[in-house]
Formats: structure tokens, sequence, C-alpha cells
């Protein structure tokens, strides 16, 4: 039995290792509670009009009512969890005003630079965003890059038909243009990560 490298053969990582560890899930309900405060200071009328549960938007009004640390510590705990449950998609739809268009086609570059050069960038993006978590953001970054490098195979494999041994591809042969869903998941999650420490690391900066 051949001996497994040190290097990291992303075709080959299980769903075991791409899953998020108990510490990933810590951070992540950090995340949602430092979002859940970005949330509050929303104004009253723009809370009324989020698309989130009665329970969620009736927790952020609370928490704008009450005065006292303790009442909104326990109660950035309750918006944490209540977050949980929704789309983290809607989130960011509440919260993107806070980033203006620039800073939104910076993190798309960001997005492309780490998924193709990996550490150098994943450590370079946590020195410019403090509030980053260079291990969670690995994960994300390794995510993307292991949804395509299962699609590729599967283009490799079309191309590799009687089509393109007559040296012409006829359109039965042609590789799908659809967005893979795997990597497009994958991606949107990355994205939502660099978003959130964009936001939040302009809030504790």
């Amino acid at each position: 039995m051949k001996r497994r490298q040190r290097a990291v053969d992303l075709t080959e990582l299980d769903e075991f290792e791409l899953a998020p560890s108990k510490t990933e899930q810590k951070k992540a309900m950090q995340r949602m509670q430092q979002l859940g405060e970005q949330l509050t200071q929303l104004s009253p009328g723009a809370v009324k009009k989020l698309p989130f549960s009665e329970r969620l938007i009736i927790a952020i009004q609370d928490y704008q009512r009450f005065e006292s640390h303790e009442a909104r510590r326990r109660q950035s705990q309750l918006l944490a969890k209540l977050l949980r449950h929704e789309d983290e998609a809607t989130i960011m739809a509440a919260l993107m005003p806070r980033l203006n268009a620039k800073v939104q086609v910076q993190l798309q570059r960001w997005m492309s630079r780490l998924v193709e050069q990996g550490d150098q960038v994943v450590a370079e993006f946590a020195r410019t965003f403090k509030m980053t978590d260079r291990h969670v953001l690995r994960q994300h970054v390794l995510r993307v890059q292991h949804a395509r490098s299962q699609q590729q195979p599967t283009l490799s494999a079309i191309h590799s038909g009687s089509g393109v041994h007559s040296g012409v591809a006829s359109p039965e042969n042609e590789p799908a243009t659809a967005p893979d869903p795997a990597v497009q998941s994958a991606e949107k999650e990355l994205l939502h990560y660099l978003q959130q420490m964009s936001i939040l690391s302009e809030k504790n900066g």
C-alpha cells in the first residue's frame, strides 16, 4: 500500500476532513453573535422590513430597547442562536449596504486569489482583515478547491469520448455549460465569509 504523501490531494479529501470542526462551529456562533449586533445598529424602520422570522425581528427590537449591558449581552446570545436558522445570504443582504460597490469588487478579487494561490493569500487576507480566523478561511478555500477538482474529471471524461478521437467534438459530447451546484455553494460560502470579515473587521478596527 502506497504511503500517503504529506501534500494534500484535494480530490481525495473526504467529508470528515472538509466538515466544520467543533472549533469552527463555536467560532461560527461567535460570528453570528457579532453579525446580530450589526443588525441591531439598523434603524427601527429598517429592522421592521428585514425578511427574517417574526421572533428574530422582535429579538432585535428588544436588544435595541434594552439599556443594561448584561441584558444586551444575553440578548446578543439569543440573536446568534436565532440567526443560525436564517439563510446566510439573507443576513448578508441585510448588511450589504455597509459594503460599498468598491469593497465588494475587492472581495471578489480576494476570493479569486485565495482559490488560485492558497495559504499565502490566506495569511495576507488575515493581516488585512483582523477578525479573520486563518483556519476557518483556509477550510472555506479548501472546499472551493475540492469542489472544483471534483468537477474537472467529469469534463475530462467527456473530452475522452468518441467525438474527440475523431478530432471533432460532436454537440452531445461537448461539456455542459451549467455551473456545478457544489462549486457554486462552496464559492458562495467563501464569499459570505469574506464579506462578514470585512464588516466585522471594520467594526473592530
